[in-house]
């Protein structure tokens, strides 16, 4: 997930592929964001602190790890944990959280690997409480989900193999933008880059955008929240 501390503009690589969400800062906008991620927050507002983005969470604070592949472990450790819990307990998952630089602000980028913490409405529609909120997910069996919360408001959620198919309160308000981004919206299915398009798309609504360098040089503080 990401709040603004999305992602250090200086970096110039591809995005890759990984489980991630946005948020963005604490000044709402009414409108629908243009052409770059951070046109819907012109003023230069704070961002959600990684301590406090894991305070939404109701995180368990695990201390701060560098680079993302310091967070396969931990990750991989809480699962094995909750496939021993009784039959209907929530998922404990693992997320990693750091500030980035977007156009102009700073956004809290949230990290999850084996994790949906980022795409779970129950947490993310609180967590975006005066702020934006950007997330999108993957699995290793193609499922895939989009998220926009503007201050508590599911603006869009769509998955990104099936853009055709949107939701939220305003799901048509991003077309030209998705379009952009490289989603092909005529189709029922996009197989080709729902992935790199679901990361330009947040890209759009952020102004971050995230590298294999910004995972790899980041350090992110760490927690342990509850899925349900």
């Amino acid at each position: 997930m990401a709040v603004p501390t999305a992602r250090v503009g200086a970096c110039q690589t591809e995005p890759i592929q990984f489980r991630i969400g946005f948020r963005h800062d604490r000044e709402r906008s009414a409108e629908a964001p243009g052409r770059s991620r951070a046109a819907a927050h012109k003023a230069a507002s704070h961002a959600l602190s990684p301590a406090e983005f894991l305070a939404r969470l109701d995180a368990r604070t695990e201390g701060p790890r560098t680079g993302i592949l310091a967070l396969y472990e931990p990750s991989y450790d809480v699962w094995a944990d909750n496939e021993r819990l009784a039959a209907g307990q929530p998922d404990s998952l693992f997320v990693g959280v750091t500030t980035v630089c977007g156009e102009g602000r700073d956004w809290a980028l949230g990290v999850e690997i084996n994790g949906y913490l980022g795409v779970t409405p129950e947490l993310i529609v609180p967590l975006s409480a005066g702020t934006r909120l950007v997330s999108h997910y993957r699995n290793v069996n193609a499922v895939d989900r989009f998220y926009w919360v503007e201050d508590t408001d599911i603006r869009l959620n769509f998955g990104p193999l099936a853009p055709a198919y949107r939701e939220g309160r305003t799901p048509d308000a991003l077309v030209d933008v998705m379009s952009e981004a490289g989603f092909d919206l005529e189709r029922e299915a996009n197989l080709d880059v729902p992935t790199e398009a679901a990361f330009a798309l947040a890209e759009r609504l952020t102004g971050v955008r995230v590298t294999m360098a910004v995972l790899e040089e980041s350090t992110y503080e760490c927690g342990i929240a509850r899925a349900g």
